[in-house]
């Protein structure tokens, strides 16, 4: 180590002896330099200087140019290769249009006629003010990227060039464009140095302007204008270097003019590379000159500054040898955490991949089996359930690995209303009693100091949670075992606010001590014989503790290995009015209240929906198939629409009241399920503001709950579909229809 330490003083000095000699030699160069310059070279400076920074802000903006030329070179070849029809803005290639719009940043990506007429990527129509741009593009088949006028409701600046001719929609666009705002184009040509004073314009190669800098000359109102002319125009300069000026431009060659304004101005310019575009700096050049008449003070204060340097060089020098030290450090503990997160990463794929492949396994096995016995009703029968009981566990699995991944990416978002507690109760000894029941279990449920019984939550996360729990608790207790479920209210610090007590104890098997510290881990399950012999996702408890921690609550676990746990839950929430009982039944028709519920699927005599008829927008063949023939066994007559647009169209065709219900997918060709359900709700037909449509779809985020309902739908179901949730579904439908029968 002591080799290592004499080593780096070394280092350091010499590093200090030499930052001492460049130093001083600066200062003497800078010394010699400024007393031997001369107007002239001082001039040459300053339009060197000017030229220099012209080429930096050119390669910048030739970048751009390029690369949105290229880019619309792209889709042009993209869409050689493919068909456009009156559909592309409800196909895959409407997307790939949009997604090169994204990548660039744009405003949009439009097709454009030769009178300037225009489409969109968003499916917007409109004009654009060209100018001469279109003669060029055109007439001349060249490319153009200059500002322009249009009905965006901004200034815009469009790079365009012809392609082949695209025919959508009857009208044939024969250019390609890519539109920015004004304002993202100017922010290029920018120009910090000289305080923000240069004005930097970009010329056609006839010297015509196609944009400038957000600080140009504001004297001029028009964008589209000749500045070399009107310069002329002005006697600023004179037509001898006009001339010469316009030539050098038309022939892409790199020059500069004397601006002869109350003050010298340099006009510097030069094209920029592979456009046929040239671009050009204005400045003062008493600004541009400013650094080389600062060269004395500088001078002067080198030697003063030279010795304070090399002190302070040698404190960063100091620091460097610390920093670097300390960043090994942050790089081995970063390589460690990223080790760590790859191995989570893996594990976490193991496991879900074991757990797909095992009921995809069971499932995939049984049709086998069931295919090789066509003519043993029993052994299909057995297989049959085998393979819905495998369903069924890699559906909950699926919903419990979406759960996680919108938990951990932060799309979570907890939808509180005001719920009754008692009804959160009842709910849930429904819904678990029959698992109970099956093992002859007994459930008693306690209700302590609940004073105030509506409470303002997100019921449905509330529900997962306690559900997982309870069910836990009947899964791991054995036939015959004890349940404890008890309710309580405590007060809270926090005015109008209560603390929400779920307590759930069990004679079950119990849990270790090592077991309870990993509980909420995710794929966590004990490995015991006995807990071995209960399905089960090991997503559960996981999901449930980051609900409970979304609601700001907390999870205690108190267990012992053979003799039973006990879970409590306790969550401060906002307490809630009772709601209105009063013209209840009105209420329900307007309200579009979710659907969603649970159920039998059990129909009395008094709720018979044989008869009924439906309309389903579905286009998966599959699907509706499975839809149509369950309907079809409860007497349903279902009609099918295979996008939205046709499940719009047979609705306005249909008889008045002629349909009870529709049942709305939500991705479907041509249009979207909730286009179609916005535009149903705007037909006018007595049927159309109340016939209940209801979402059935695989998207089941609470986001994709609120767009069905804020395109006019009254309720959700999601897939895949349970005939017997649909069925009770369908009875509730029947209930509110007569409301609105003559």
């Amino acid at each position: 180590m002591p080799v290592k330490d004499n080593n780096l003083s070394g280092v350091i000095r010499v590093f200090v002896i030499l930052l001492a000699v460049v130093t001083l030699i600066a200062a003497v160069f800078q010394f010699v330099t400024y007393y031997g310059s001369s107007a002239k070279r001082i001039d040459s400076f300053g339009s060197n200087n000017v030229s220099e920074l012209l080429s930096q802000i050119q390669k910048a903006y030739a970048d751009k140019v390029i690369t949105n030329f290229n880019m619309l070179k792209a889709i042009d070849e993209h869409f050689a290769e493919k068909s456009i029809d009156e559909n592309f803005y409800f196909s895959a290639e409407r997307e790939y249009v949009k997604n090169r719009q994204i990548e660039l940043g744009a405003e949009a990506v439009v097709f454009i006629d030769s009178s300037g007429n225009y489409i969109s990527s968003d499916g917007k129509d409109g004009n654009l003010e060209l100018g001469v741009g279109r003669i060029t593009l055109f007439n001349e088949k060249n490319r153009i990227a200059q500002y322009c006028q249009g009905d965006f409701g901004k200034e815009i600046f469009i790079f365009a060039v012809p392609v082949q001719t695209y025919t959508i929609d009857g009208i044939c666009y024969n250019a390609l464009g890519i539109v920015y705002t004004l304002e993202y184009i100017q922010h290029i040509l920018d120009m910090e140095a000289y305080n923000g004073t240069a004005a930097l314009y970009v010329m056609d190669k006839n010297g015509d302007m196609a944009v400038t800098s957000r600080n140009s000359n504001d004297i001029f109102e028009d964008l589209e204008f000749n500045i070399l002319k009107e310069y002329y125009s002005r006697g600023f300069i004179s037509e001898r270097e006009l001339t010469n000026s316009l030539d050098s431009i038309r022939e892409a060659n790199k020059g500069s003019v004397d601006i002869k304004k109350e003050e010298l101005h340099y006009f510097e310019y030069e094209p920029v590379a592979n456009t046929g575009y040239v671009i050009a700096c204005e400045v003062s050049k008493r600004v541009a000159q400013l650094p080389m008449s600062d060269y004395k003070h500088m001078v002067t204060r080198s030697f003063g500054i030279m010795y304070i340097f090399v002190a302070v060089s040698f404190g960063i020098a100091l620091m460097c040898g610390i920093a670097a030290r300390t960043d090994r450090i942050k790089n081995k503990i970063r390589l460690e955490a990223e080790r760590k997160a790859n191995k989570e990463k893996s594990d976490f794929l193991s496991a879900v991949s074991h757990d797909i492949r095992t009921p995809m396994n069971a499932i995939i096995g049984m049709t086998n089996i069931a295919l090789e016995n066509m003519d043993n009703t029993t052994k299909i029968k057995n297989c049959l359930l085998k393979i819905r009981y495998a369903g069924e566990h890699l559906y909950t699995l699926i919903n419990d690995i979406l759960d996680i991944s919108a938990m951990e990416n932060g799309k979570m978002k907890l939808c509180p209303e005001a719920a009754s507690v008692n009804d959160i109760a009842e709910n849930l000894l429904t819904f678990l009693a029959p698992q109970a029941e099956a093992k002859e279990q007994k459930i008693t449920v306690n209700m302590r100091n609940i004073i105030s019984e509506y409470v303002y939550i997100d019921v449905r996360r509330l529900n997962q949670v306690y559900i997982n729990i309870l069910s836990n608790a009947v899964k791991y207790t054995p036939k015959g075992g004890n349940i404890e479920v008890q309710f309580d209210e405590l007060k809270s610090d926090n005015p109008g606010k209560v603390v929400l007590v779920y307590s759930v104890k069990d004679d079950g098997i119990g849990m270790s001590e090592d077991f309870v510290k990993i509980i909420f881990c995710q794929f966590t399950r004990a490995m015991d014989v006995k807990s071995r012999e209960e399905e089960g996702t090991g997503l559960g408890m996981a999901i449930a503790k980051q609900i409970v921690d979304e609601m700001d609550g907390k999870i205690d676990i108190k267990s012992t290995e053979g003799e039973g746990s006990t879970f409590t839950v306790m969550i401060e929430t906002d307490t809630a009015e009772p709601p209105e009982t009063d013209d209840s039944e009105e209420q329900q028709e307007n309200s579009g209240t979710d659907l969603i519920i649970q159920g039998s699927g059990e129909v009395s005599d008094d709720e018979s929906i044989e008869g009924m008829s439906v309309l389903i927008a579905e286009d998966n063949d599959l699907n509706w198939e499975v839809i149509s023939e369950q309907l079809k066994s409860y007497g349903i007559n279902a009609e099918r629409a295979c996008n939205g647009a046709e499940c719009v169209r047979k609705f306005s065709e249909s008889d008045v009241r002629g349909f009870d219900v529709i049942f709305m997918d939500l991705r479907m060709p041509v249009m979207d399920g909730l286009r179609a359900a916005s535009e149903i709700r705007k037909l006018d037909r007595e049927d159309a503001a109340d016939i209940p449509v209801i979402a059935m779809t695989a998207s089941t985020l609470s986001d994709d709950i609120r767009l069905c309902m804020d395109a006019g739908m009254q309720g959700h179901v999601a897939k895949p579909i349970d005939i017997k949730q649909l069925v009770k579904v369908l009875c509730e439908v029947k209930k509110s229809v007569d409301i609105f029968l003559p």
